[in-house]
């Protein structure tokens, strides 16, 4: 991807306009599991309860008991939702084993463009800057060679490797 067109991501929450794009980005993942794009959302809702759900989630209210007060943003390029990175405030015990501080993820149609890179060091921006994380954990399925390229892009230096509730093994990197 050129730097021409990198240069256009604007990573931000969703606000009242973005009905449309958000609807158009749950389209790009048919097929695909639509927790890659949101956890929140469901057809039955309108924006304005989805917004809702995600900002008491940005502040740590009404959370799901296993929950951690969390921000999603969402990587716009124009109109048009690429894709998510989820930034957890804090860990729990799950969250430290699988999950770590931030997960993303590029909708099927934009991947291997950068933007996984790109989605993944404004989320470390947003710990690290806006909420003064020090050591950011990010994990990934050791079979995930594209999520791996991006941590150890990022600098990440891997920890260990342990098994996840499923026995799935999790690499655990920290920065």
């Amino acid at each position: 991807m050129s730097s021409s067109s990198q240069s256009k991501l604007i990573v931000r929450m969703l606000g009242p306009d973005d009905e449309s794009a958000f609807l158009s980005a749950v389209s790009d993942w048919e097929g695909e599991d639509l927790a890659w794009l949101t956890f929140d959302w469901d057809p039955t809702m309108s924006h304005e309860q989805h917004l809702k759900i995600l900002s008491d989630h940005h502040h740590g209210i009404n959370l799901p008991s296993d929950f951690v007060a969390s921000t999603m943003l969402y990587g716009f390029v124009g109109d048009k939702i690429i894709g998510r990175v989820h930034v957890r405030h804090t860990l729990n015990d799950n969250l430290l084993k699988r999950g770590g501080h931030m997960g993303y993820a590029v909708s099927p149609r934009f991947r291997g463009h950068g933007y996984g890179l790109s989605l993944a060091k404004a989320g470390l921006e947003f710990l690290t800057k806006n909420l003064k994380v020090k050591d950011v954990l990010i994990t990934c399925d050791e079979k995930n060679n594209p999520s791996i390229k991006i941590i150890e892009a990022l600098g990440a230096k891997l920890e260990n490797t342990v098994p996840d509730a499923k026995g799935v093994p999790t690499r655990r990197y920290w920065l």
